[in-house]
């Protein structure tokens, strides 16, 4: 089972591999798809031959580096401007999707409007 994670404010998504049958995950042709107020846009596609390692997770940063330990896990960096990747909304839904189409997680926040 694939679990995602969402860091509105350090712009960065966990992805773990929490797979009970000790599975890692090819996810060659993966994306991570994000739904800001209804505004869709795919906002990652993982690296060909990237696995995924069973009970192991992947922090995907948009901008520069978070203050976590980089041997705690794998890093994958966007790139360094951060406005470009990072929409922010009133509802945002992060979705991973397999390459045939099919969610395989989602994780939904919301955030009051700000007035």
């Amino acid at each position: 089972m694939m679990i995602i994670k969402v860091s509105n404010i350090d712009h960065y998504v966990d992805i773990e591999n929490n797979d009970r049958m000790e599975n890692d995950q090819n996810m060659t042709g993966w994306t991570l798809q994000c739904d800001v107020d209804k505004k869709s846009k795919i906002i990652y596609k993982f690296p060909d031959d990237f696995i995924l390692k069973c009970q192991s997770k992947v922090r995907i940063i948009f901008g520069k580096k978070s203050d976590m330990k980089e041997e705690e896990n794998e890093i994958l960096l966007i790139n360094e401007n951060t406005e470009e990747s990072w929409d922010i909304g009133s509802r945002v839904v992060a979705y991973l999707m397999d390459p045939n189409g099919e969610e395989k997680a989602s994780n939904i926040q919301t955030f009051p409007l700000l007035s």
